[in-house]
């Protein structure tokens, strides 16, 4: 079974594969991993950056948030710290506009109830 990033790959080469079977919870493998599957993996932001946003432009600049998932995974929900910020198909992404400059916990969340989160550092500069 494919990840979502080789999913995404697949279908843009005009390969598309079809929807993967069910996890059996007897296979050894999905046991040994988690109930629900791998779990996302935060792709962007990257971890230990501070983005640069520019004053002029602040509000206007985006941050993606993008996350690979396992193969069963359809939608991942967004959420900045306890503010939920949309929905994304599994291998999409989704545009993030910051209120303010600082530190934000960033948490993606599949349908499979799996989760990544990481911390990120959001500065303004002239």
């Amino acid at each position: 079974m494919w990840g979502s990033d080789m999913l995404k790959l697949f279908q843009q080469a005009g390969l598309p594969r079809r929807t993967p079977p069910p996890f059996d919870p007897r296979c050894e493998t999905h046991v040994a991993e988690s109930p629900g599957g791998p779990r996302p993996q935060i792709t962007s932001p990257l971890r230990g950056v501070v983005y640069s946003l520019r004053a002029k432009r602040f509000g206007q600049e985006i941050i993606t948030l993008r996350a690979t998932t396992g193969a069963g995974v359809r939608e991942v929900y967004w959420f900045v710290g306890r503010t939920f910020v949309g929905k994304a198909p599994s291998g999409g992404s989704l545009a993030w506009r910051a209120d303010a400059p600082g530190s934000f916990m960033v948490r993606a969340v599949d349908d499979q109830g799996q989760a990544d989160s990481r911390l990120i550092e959001l500065a303004v500069v002239p």
